[in-house]
């Protein structure tokens, strides 16, 4: 199993989950005059949501270290990649160039030490549209 990226950024590091949303209908339905019914008028599919779940981790050599640089890729993902539209790489290795990365939302962080060093991780919330081609 793949690590999701965006842009070649790691969305999540370790237990990714990813979840295939179905493509949005474009039908329309319309009535005409005369008509008993309505008609429907079909387009071409739109896009699809998908959702990426997992950990977000960062290891260091004091906690305050560990912790400040998690927040900072966490930070720096929102920042520069939230409303962008770029390359989605999921967890089966495929990937999309033509997708937009709608929100990355972290929930609250967690530090321990891993022998000599420390680790903060906590889960991480993607929303990535795959937009119609």
């Amino acid at each position: 199993m793949s690590t999701p990226t965006f842009n070649s950024v790691t969305l999540v590091s370790q237990g990714a989950q990813e979840t295939i949303g179905s493509p949005q209908d474009r039908s329309a339905l319309v009535s005409l005059p005369g008509v008993i019914g309505d008609c429907i008028q079909p387009h071409p599919m739109g896009s699809r949501m998908l959702t990426v779940t997992g950990i977000l981790t960062s290891t260091a050599a004091t906690a305050s270290a560990s912790s400040d640089n998690l927040k900072t890729a966490i930070r720096n993902i929102q920042d520069s990649y939230v409303g962008v539209v770029g390359t989605y790489a999921g967890t089966d290795g495929g990937t999309n160039t033509n997708a937009e990365l709608v929100a990355y939302q972290a929930q609250p962080s967690k530090t321990g030490k891993d022998g000599s060093n420390y680790t903060t991780f906590c889960h991480v919330f993607a929303v990535i549209r795959e937009l119609a081609l």
